[in-house]
């Protein structure tokens, strides 16, 4: 994964109610507390354990999860997206850290009315209590009706530009949907940029409250 994907995948994202999804409500302490986060060494994500499909393990993820959790994702782009590559990989796991269920992850350069760029999507377990919003990163929070609370955040450096919205659902799954303005040639794997990322935090919540983007095992 390219080195920005995998930074922005590994930090604490944020929201805006899609079409369908419900009337948003007031979230209880939305973004009372925040905290500061020192970005100057990067952020790195380290999994000892290696990853896996269809292990009993972690009985919600297989195969066939992976495929319904890419189908689920390209239903949600907006019509004409192109897209490269969107499979969900094996499922990624720590074997030094016991209560950690796991992250599947995917990833493609795409092309939208908006222009090119990236998208990246995880689905994962989370049973923790709701994080503290991050300053200067963290836009604001919102509650839909099912009891999904959204979290929007905006990442600007240099000439890159990320919008992200994490779902955090009732049901204990955490859905990150994340767009960059930087598209990555596959060949020389150099980045060039447009004026906003590919698709916009709405399109972006259409993604992560889709139909099926949880961490739910299938029905046999």
């Amino acid at each position: 994964m390219h080195r920005r994907a995998l930074a922005a995948l590994m930090m604490l994202l944020a929201p805006l109610a899609a079409a369908g999804c419900g009337e948003p409500v007031p979230v209880p302490l939305t973004c009372t507390e925040t905290i500061e986060v020192d970005d100057t060494a990067g952020w790195v994500g380290v999994f000892s354990g290696g990853s896996t499909y269809d292990s009993p393990e972690f009985p919600w993820y297989s195969l066939q999860k992976a495929e319904s959790l890419r189908e689920a994702v390209l239903d949600a782009l907006p019509r004409g997206t192109e897209v490269e590559a969107l499979d969900f990989g094996p499922l990624m796991v720590d074997s030094t850290d016991p209560t950690f269920d796991g992250i599947v992850t995917s990833w493609s350069n795409v092309e939208t009315a908006r222009g090119r760029g990236t998208i990246y999507v995880s689905v994962e377990k989370f049973d923790d209590p709701l994080p503290p919003c991050i300053e200067d990163y963290t836009l604001f929070r919102e509650q839909l009706a099912d009891g999904t609370i959204l979290e929007h955040s905006l990442e600007e450096s240099d000439e890159s530009i990320t919008y992200n919205v994490t779902a955090y659902k009732p049901d204990g799954s955490r859905v990150i949907a994340s767009s960059t303005n930087y598209h990555t040639g596959q060949g020389t794997m150099t980045d060039t940029f447009a004026d906003e990322p590919a698709l916009s935090h709405n399109e972006l919540t259409r993604i992560a409250t889709a139909p099926g983007m949880d961490t739910q095992p299938l029905d046999e």
